[in-house]
């Protein structure tokens, strides 16, 4: 892998963030509510993080 490929993943990362910070909120509020996510939730998750997925490998 060259350092151009290794830059734009860093980029796409970088980039995504955000993403990441609201899937973490996410789930930190459900815990603090002392209780497991629902199907809904799970589903909304990995929805955001299955197109972050997307998002970075076709960069």
């Amino acid at each position: 892998m060259d350092l151009a490929a290794i830059a734009s993943i860093l980029e796409t990362v970088i980039s995504d963030v955000p993403t990441l910070i609201s899937v973490v909120e996410k789930l930190v509020a459900i815990f603090k509510e002392n209780r497991v996510p629902t199907s809904d939730e799970w589903a909304s998750i990995n929805a955001t993080v299955d197109a972050a997925h997307e998002k970075l490998q076709n960069g």
